[in-house]
């Protein structure tokens, strides 16, 4: 009688891990909408039943493959955020957001996705989200802000996500002309600096006498 061969069973942690590194790769190729829990269970070699004891719902697992995108993000601003100045601050954090957003594209839109919010309906997706942000606070807590760091972190994320989103898509080459959104962002964060420095300066300055 011939011997059947068993089925090596997954580890609990390498099924895991393997859901979601086949997620990942499909959110990186743009298909992250389309995704099916089943067709990434089948794509690990086993049933849609046994991706279902690690995660409940296609969402859960879409969650954590952004949890890791928002962890490699904050190490990609943390690294980029080390100027002496608040301009070089600025600038750095500009060109690392922009060459995330423009080499992740796909992970980047799934990470600010509305389908994954409050973020605090998945383990560990909000402390990444907080993680990248207190990078931008960590930065702009300087003593020549015009505003609070909170204040100023606001401004600086909606200008640099903005023009990341505009790069992604091509945008800045019609209006400007811009096939390298590495000189836009440059200008973006220079006039950023400018921005939140010039009050402070002037309520610094004496006032002239008439």
């Amino acid at each position: 009688m011939a011997r059947t061969k068993a089925a090596v069973p997954y580890h609990h942690g390498d099924l895991r891990e393997a859901l979601v590194r086949n997620a990942a790769r499909e959110v990186a190729r743009g298909s992250g909408e389309a995704l099916t829990l089943r067709e990434v269970a089948k794509s690990a070699g086993v049933s849609h039943a046994a991706a279902y004891r690690h995660f409940p719902s296609k969402v859960a697992l879409l969650a954590e493959v952004a949890r890791g995108g928002f962890d490699r993000f904050a190490g990609a601003l943390t690294t980029a955020a080390g100027g002496a100045s608040l301009g070089a601050r600025i600038t750095g954090l500009g060109r690392a957001y922009v060459a995330f957003a423009t080499s992740e594209p796909g992970t980047f839109r799934l990470m600010w996705s509305p389908e994954l919010k409050p973020f605090t309906r998945f383990p560990g997706l909000a402390e990444a989200a907080d993680g990248a942000l207190s990078v931008l606070l960590v930065a702009l807590d300087d003593p020549t802000l015009a505003v609070p760091p909170r204040e100023a972190a606001m401004v600086v994320w909606s200008a640099l996500h903005g023009h990341a989103l505009l790069a992604m898509d091509r945008q800045l080459e019609g209006p400007f002309g811009v096939n390298d959104p590495t000189i836009t962002v440059d200008v973006v964060a220079a006039t950023l600096g400018r921005g939140l420095t010039l009050a402070a300066a002037r309520a610094a300055s004496p006032r002239k006498s008439h």
